[in-house]
């Protein structure tokens, strides 16, 4: 549906085979051998190759539950900024963290408008549009300025009953007053759904039975002897194991200790990790510090950008 929405304006859109949405970089086909315009798989274009292959352009992400699904969905349509776009995913962390997440797969990406005219404000408006009417026509119902009605009862409920009398709009605040869908709306704000949703994670800066990467350099400073693990599920520290001093009976009582004042923490709630180790009462608070910046710079915590 978005794809033929696309289409009004790029001809060179598809859905690939994960379901991304792409634009094809080769030359126009024959016109013998042009595929059905209903055909969202296929263009009218070669697809590319290794120097120009397909750009995508939208992605989805979906959460779905036992009473309801929720779908996220991207398009870039104007972006000047495609070439910064992949330092967001050069996270320092990646060789360090081994998550049970679903590894995201890199793509060339591109703008629907390859020669943007008009603001991006109006490339917005346009794109909306399109797919409200691309959505309308999918389902056979009609759009209307005010599509929903409420009635008067405390927590509102939708009047309309029948599928031919729904009709595609804008979502108005006038959709708050139904119990459902206001209390969704602040499940999506609230810090359990932005960081208790995390999947589980080990952060190590060493290999481990769990992880037996081999790790870059660590950064100069960083205690010789130190080791630093931490298991985080649901955004919740569960298991810590920071050691520090090469003798083992030492390093095992400095583990115990770490993981005293980490375990059951939030990583969120975190703004300077030397604030909480330093609760360990470690002998030597330099290299306590060292650890905490390192750990600061993995987890992206604001408190290690004056370091």
């Amino acid at each position: 549906m978005v794809t033929r929405a696309i289409r009004e304006s790029n001809l060179r859109a598809r859905v690939n085979e994960r379901v991304d949405i792409v634009l094809d970089q080769g030359s126009m086909l024959e016109e013998k051998v042009w595929p059905d315009p209903t055909d969202m798989h296929q263009t009218r274009f070669h697809r590319g190759n290794g120097n120009s292959p397909p750009l995508k352009i939208s992605g989805s992400a979906y959460k779905i539950t036992r009473q309801r699904a929720l779908h996220h969905g991207t398009c870039l349509l104007a972006s000047a900024n495609l070439r910064r776009i992949s330092d967001y995913f050069k996270s320092p962390a990646r060789p360090f963290i081994k998550a049970r997440g679903v590894e995201s797969v890199r793509s060339p990406i591109g703008n629907v408008h390859h020669e943007p005219k008009v603001s991006s404000i109006s490339y917005n408006n346009e794109f909306q549009s399109q797919v409200i009417n691309a959505f309308t026509q999918l389902y056979g119902i009609s759009e209307r300025a005010n599509p929903i009605a409420l009635d008067e009862k405390p927590g509102g409920e939708l009047l309309h009953d029948s599928a031919d009398e729904w009709a595609a709009g804008w979502v108005g605040p006038e959709l708050k007053r139904i119990t459902g869908i206001q209390a969704g709306i602040e499940e999506l704000k609230s810090s359990k759904w932005l960081y208790g949703q995390t999947p589980q994670f080990i952060l190590s800066s060493h290999p481990i039975e769990e992880d037996e990467r081999e790790r870059p350099p660590l950064p100069e400073g960083f205690p010789a002897s130190a080791h630093v693990y931490l298991k985080v599920r649901s955004g919740t520290i569960t298991a810590a194991q920071i050691s520090i001093s090469p003798d083992q009976d030492i390093a095992k009582a400095e583990a115990e200790r770490f993981d005293k004042v980490l375990k059951g923490k939030d990583i969120q709630d975190i703004s300077n990790f030397k604030a909480v180790l330093d609760l360990a009462g470690h002998e030597s608070p330099s290299d306590v510090s060292r650890i905490a910046i390192w750990l600061n710079f993995m987890l992206e915590k604001a408190s290690n950008k004056k370091h």
